[in-house]
């Protein structure tokens, strides 16, 4: 993923990880959910592009809630980077579709 990831590194991510840690140390569930109680997780649904370097625990993510009876919705978008939806990086077809499916995943019932 490393190769496909323009935005984020493994070093950066490292560096970010560990000042974001802060004194909760990087094995805190709250700085690495992964390795939390996903039981609690409810309404959780996770947009990711292919070429996010995050992207492969996603997949790691959704098989630890399985695991523990937790449904995540994933919405994967070719091409898409890190954050793209933010900085509008990638297709801008695929960029539109992630803002069309954020709007209908906050619209209230």
């Amino acid at each position: 993923m490393q190769k496909t990831d323009k935005e984020l590194n493994k070093e950066t991510l490292l560096l970010a990880g560990i000042a974001y840690a802060g004194e909760n140390g990087m094995d805190s569930y709250l700085v690495n959910p992964i390795d939390g109680d996903l039981s609690k997780l409810q309404n959780i649904v996770i947009m990711t592009g292919t070429n996010d370097i995050l992207n492969p625990d996603v997949s790691v993510l959704v098989e630890k809630a399985k695991q523990v009876g937790v449904n995540i919705q994933v919405k994967e978008y070719k091409g898409a980077p890190h954050i793209w939806l933010i900085n509008q990086k990638g297709e801008k077809e695929v960029i539109e579709q992630g803002w069309k499916d954020l709007i209908g995943e906050l619209q209230i019932p």
